[in-house]
């Protein structure tokens, strides 16, 4: 439906204004020069009605990553570079990181299906579907990879805050944006993803502040960051 393809095109290209005021006058005018005054009606009612779910859906997909046989069917772990954090005066005080480009997890469609079987119950999105004279899939199959590839920065900006436990226990330390990154002999800047495992045996938050620590010192004169040291 050429409706959903417009919406989605222009969700996914205002990716820094989200489902905003300025995203839907936008829009707005694009579908109604293309299609006439019938679906731009149609293209307000369907965002207003993603506004409104916004929130709720970034609580759902961090769930959904959160979630470990989520995780595992994703298979982000296999795409892990590893990075190491250590003093210069000391070389036994370090820590590991485990690294994976950003767009990996955006782009998932492990999590965009467990994300959109979760919004087919959505009572929000299912009134749209009823409103708009289609079916619940096609509202849901056009937004859910659209908010996945958008909303991925604020997802990991959530996790990192929660410290949630996903996969293995792994937590989510930091997102790197820009991060000059080099994969398979191509050196260029990556927005990068930082999963960290706290010690076993060890407090976990003490093992996380300690972590975030030598983050936040990575580029002092004190410390040295290596970045995907296996050369994977």
């Amino acid at each position: 439906m050429e409706l959903y393809k417009l919406v989605r095109l222009r969700l996914l290209t205002g990716r820094h204004e989200m489902f905003g005021f300025f995203t839907k006058f936008k829009l707005s005018r694009v579908i109604g020069k293309r299609l006439g005054s019938h679906l731009n009606k149609q293209a307000k009612k369907l965002l207003s009605y993603l506004t409104d779910i916004q929130s709720t859906t970034l609580n759902d997909a961090c769930d959904v990553i959160a979630d470990s046989s989520v995780f595992a069917r994703a298979e982000i772990k296999r795409r892990f570079t590893t990075d190491k954090i250590e003093r210069r005066d000391d070389a036994k005080e370090s820590i590991k990181l485990y690294s994976v480009p950003l767009d990996v997890l955006s782009t998932s469609s492990a999590f965009a299906v467990s994300l959109a079987t979760k919004l087919k119950t959505s009572v929000t999105l299912r009134t749209a579907a009823t409103e708009l004279g289609v079916s619940i899939d096609e509202v849901v199959n056009m937004y859910t990879p659209a908010f996945i590839e958008l909303a991925m920065p604020q997802i990991i900006r959530r996790l990192i805050e929660d410290r949630k436990s996903l996969y293995a226990g792994y937590v989510v330390l930091a997102l790197a944006e820009g991060e000059a990154y080099e994969l398979a002999g191509d050196a260029r800047r990556r927005d990068m993803v930082k999963f960290f495992s706290p010690s076993l045996g060890l407090d976990r938050d003490a093992s996380i502040r300690r972590a975030t620590k030598f983050w936040n010192k990575r580029n002092s004169s004190g410390y040295e960051y290596k970045r995907n040291i296996f050369g994977k």
